[in-house]
């Protein structure tokens, strides 16, 4: 006998888990603890996060069909959060980096799944 499952409890279980992830993201943003005198260069960098991991995800998206965008754009998300980890020695402790490092992939993992590709 096959149970199925209405359609509407589906979607609710997905919107609980992207608030759940969303919560997540949020919890690893603030044990980052960014100081009065990093905020300044801690958010140039990180903008430059963003654009080049959107930009990256962009070109894979323009480009890509099937199965492998959702592989090419999780390697490229992965990519760009290396590079931002690297740019952020300097601003940021090794403490500081390694909340840094959990944050950035919390944050991809909901871009991911926002941009639809799961």
């Amino acid at each position: 006998m096959k149970i199925l499952i209405p359609l509407a409890l589906v979607v609710c279980a997905e919107i609980a888990h992207a608030d759940k992830l969303a919560q997540e993201v949020n919890s690893a943003f603030r044990k980052i603890g960014v100081g009065p005198e990093q905020i300044e260069p801690y958010t140039q960098l990180y903008e430059k996060f963003l654009l080049d991991r959107n930009m990256q995800v962009r070109r894979v998206m323009n480009n890509r069909m099937g199965e492998q965008l959702t592989v090419l754009a999780r390697k490229r998300s992965a990519r760009a959060a290396r590079k931002s980890v690297k740019q952020m020695r300097v601003v940021l402790t090794d403490d500081q980096l390694k909340y840094y490092e959990e944050y950035l992939e919390l944050a991809n993992k909901l871009f991911i799944r926002e941009a639809g590709l799961r």
